[in-house]
């Protein structure tokens, strides 16, 4: 590919980027709820509830993550929020998997669920849930460090899940609505 080619296309990339700024395209959500304007999130380290030691903070790394990529609000601590997201880890284990001829585990998985919600803090009401969320990933045992990297990918997968659900509207409580009159009408 010639140099003049390769310059024009660099170039023609930037001026659409620019263009994208400029028209104020965003990737990530913007939180409105019907209590008003959410400025600031906080991340609490989710409840244990399994026998998995520290589980719950490599989750709190990938919520914060998650958070902080898809949602347009400032990840703050959890005391200085206006809601924070509060939960705990339900379940962890391992499954069975596939044998070779000789009765040699060769592939297994991991299921971890988790029960989350978002809470306004000055309240201390949920406005957003609970959310029960689980993932159930299956890794080979051929290679080394297999279980790690499945577990890392479950987590993600359970943060953004969890965000998502949260923070997009379907999922947000809406105030309770008078009872539909169900009087005999003439």
């Amino acid at each position: 590919m010639s140099t003049a080619r390769i310059v024009a296309s660099a170039s023609l990339f930037m001026a659409l980027g620019s263009l994208l700024v400029a028209c104020g395209y965003s990737t990530h959500l913007t939180v409105a709820i019907e209590l008003g304007e959410i400025e600031s999130i906080g991340v609490e380290i989710f409840g244990n509830d399994t026998l998995e030691r520290d589980l719950e903070r490599e989750l709190h790394a990938e919520l914060t993550r998650s958070v902080r990529n898809l949602i347009d609000a400032d990840l703050v601590s959890p005391e200085r929020a206006d809601v924070v997201l509060r939960g705990k880890l339900t379940r962890f284990s391992r499954r069975g998997g596939i044998r070779s001829r000789d009765n040699e585990l060769v592939q297994t998985g991991l299921l971890i669920a988790v029960e989350a919600s978002l809470v306004e803090l000055s309240s201390g009401e949920s406005i957003s849930g609970p959310l029960d969320v689980d993932v159930d990933v299956g890794f080979s045992l051929t290679g080394a460090g297999m279980e790690a990297e499945s577990r890392r990918r479950a987590l993600i997968n359970l943060a953004d899940r969890i965000t998502l659900d949260l923070f997009t509207a379907g999922a947000i409580r809406e105030p309770p609505s008078e009872a539909p009159d169900t009087s005999p009408t003439e």
